[in-house]
């Protein structure tokens, strides 16, 4: 199996143990899974290969930090920051038609803030000028018809900034959206 990363999120997650500034382990999954960083931790997890980079993609990135911003740049991640993309532009369109050559099915991280926090935030980490909500279906549904979803998942949601519950209500019609795409 060659699996590939759609990671839709504000930030890359791309840090390495050198290259963070705070040390904060959040800011590093990404390069877990390409084996940047945390080579002999990874190595524990059974059947842990790491990501070939030519098979992962950045959505709706846009908060990334100067040595992580060099290290993206340099592995030449196809990263498309929320304001510069839609579901139907031709550069993301050829970013996952390249990731389907290159995979077999994609994992689809979605980490909440990268929608806008206006007028509604989901989390302490969301930063400006996100997808738009009503954006996020329409650009899962454009993923999962370039390439098959294996499987995804949906993070960072506090529901202490939610006090109206539509943060929630959002996050299960977008796991509803996902269950209909056929997505584990």
């Amino acid at each position: 199996t060659r699996p590939g990363v759609v990671w839709l999120d504000a930030h890359a997650d791309y840090n390495t143990a050198d290259s963070s500034e705070t040390g904060f382990l959040g800011g590093m999954p990404v390069a877990i899974l390409t084996g940047d960083t945390y080579r002999a931790a990874a190595a524990t997890v059974p059947g842990f290969q790491p990501l070939n980079k030519d098979r992962l993609i950045f959505l709706g990135v846009r908060d990334v930090d100067p040595l992580e911003q060099e290290r993206v740049t340099r592995d030449q991640i196809p990263t498309f920051p929320a304001l510069t993309m839609r579901h139907d532009d031709k550069p993301v369109l050829a970013a996952l038609d390249r990731l389907k050559q290159a995979s077999d099915a994609v994992y689809v991280h979605l980490d909440m803030d990268v929608l806008d926090p206006v007028p509604l935030a989901a989390s302490e980490y969301e930063c400006p000028d996100g997808i738009r909500y009503d954006d996020l279906g329409p650009l899962l549904t454009t993923i999962a018809g370039r390439v098959p979803m294996m499987a995804a998942t949906i993070t960072a949601f506090d529901p202490s900034r939610d006090i109206e519950g539509v943060m929630l209500r959002r996050y299960l019609d977008t796991i509803a959206h996902l269950a209909a795409l056929g997505v584990q």
